[in-house]
């Protein structure tokens, strides 16, 4: 099996698509035709979405002019969620900045999952394609057929050439959070303890959503968190500890 990817840049960070199949030439074709789609549609929610853009949705509702949500579905979707996940994790996900809403911390795993759905997930309609799978920033939407696997590595925040985990699946989304590549941009609420948090789900928006807690709440409130909901991850604590759930049970704890 051979993979095939392609990295660009939209929203300030990188992308890369990557098409698993036996035909190289099959996948670079797929390859060659998707990611045009990828970035036009990337570059409509940045348009939309980022706070950093004057005329997007997100500033001007921040300036005031609420018809803006009222007048668009899309925009109405992600207020809901980030205001539904800033309850259930008791605050620790929190939409708002200095009294300012800003979506930003849900809309890039959002923004991934909604592209894959929309333009990688239909090339499985093809059986010589096994696998397709967007990476923005290091957060990813997979999913694959044929029996295909994807590696997926952790790499240490304390030491960025190691790697402190790895998952083999063939479906799903992984998010990570921490302060090896973005600082300290995380508003602590709790106990500053943990040094990264990354979560396996279905779902991208959902695993960046309990990452980005997770980071926010410290580790025992977390923990408690991660028991209700049935999270499956790893953490890796200040001091170096590792932390594996999944679907709520912790496995162990062990020292890196």
């Amino acid at each position: 099996m051979k993979i095939k990817s392609e990295t660009f840049e939209k929203m300030a960070i990188p992308f890369t698509v990557s098409i698993a199949a036996e035909d190289t030439f099959l996948a670079c074709r797929h390859l060659q035709n998707v990611v045009p789609q990828l970035k036009k549609e990337l570059s409509r929610i940045e348009s939309d979405y980022s706070p950093f853009i004057e005329t997007s949705l997100v500033s001007r509702y921040q300036k005031g002019e609420k018809t803006v949500l009222f007048d668009n579905d899309e925009f109405q979707e992600i207020f809901a969620a980030t205001i539904m996940a800033k309850d259930l994790t008791v605050g620790a996900f929190n939409p708002y900045f200095s009294d300012q809403y800003d979506p930003t911390g849900y809309t890039k795993g959002w923004a991934i999952e909604k592209v894959f759905g929309q333009v990688l997930h239909p090339l499985l309609g093809d059986k010589e394609i096994s696998g397709v799978c967007l990476n923005g920033g290091g957060d990813l939407q997979f999913e694959s057929q044929n029996h295909f696997f994807w590696n997926i590595g952790i790499e240490n925040p304390l030491s960025l050439q190691e790697i402190i985990s790895s998952y083999h699946l063939e479906n799903g989304a992984v998010a990570t959070s921490g302060r090896s590549k973005r600082g300290r941009h995380i508003k602590i609420m709790g106990k500053a303890d943990l040094e990264q948090v990354t979560i396996y789900s279905n779902s991208l928006a959902y695993s960046d959503i309990w990452a980005t807690a997770g980071m926010a709440a410290g580790g025992t409130l977390f923990n408690r968190l991660i028991s209700k909901f049935k999270l499956t991850g790893i953490y890796m604590k200040q001091n170096g500890d590792l932390v594996i759930f999944e679907r709520g049970r912790f496995q162990h704890v062990s020292a890196t």
